[in-house]
């Protein structure tokens, strides 16, 4: 974990592919935004830029304000997932936080 700044937290993980002999790694960046201000399509540039200077082969943004629709649009053609307050709040319930 990294904290960017006052509202977000950074976090690399990775996954291998299953393959024993082959051991390559996929990663997958996630940012949490502690901020209710709307997550715009400028975040989410950034984000994919840093996903690409980190190899990352995915991306997750959790926020817990909501999704402007220009970033909505950006993310659903790349490999990044985002989730606004009510979604992020769900997944932090199911996973016990």
């Amino acid at each position: 974990f990294n904290l960017r700044s006052d509202t977000t937290v950074e976090a690399v993980v990775y996954d291998n592919d299953g393959n024993k002999r082959n051991l390559r790694k996929f990663y997958t960046l996630i940012y949490i935004y502690r901020d209710m201000a709307p997550l715009s399509e400028r975040h989410v540039r950034e984000f994919h830029e840093n996903m690409r200077e980190k190899n990352a082969s995915r991306g997750i943004i959790m926020t817990t304000g909501d999704i402007m629709p220009q970033a909505a649009s950006f993310a659903s053609t790349r490999p990044i997932e985002i989730y606004d307050a009510g979604q992020t709040a769900e997944h932090l319930k199911a996973a016990g936080a």
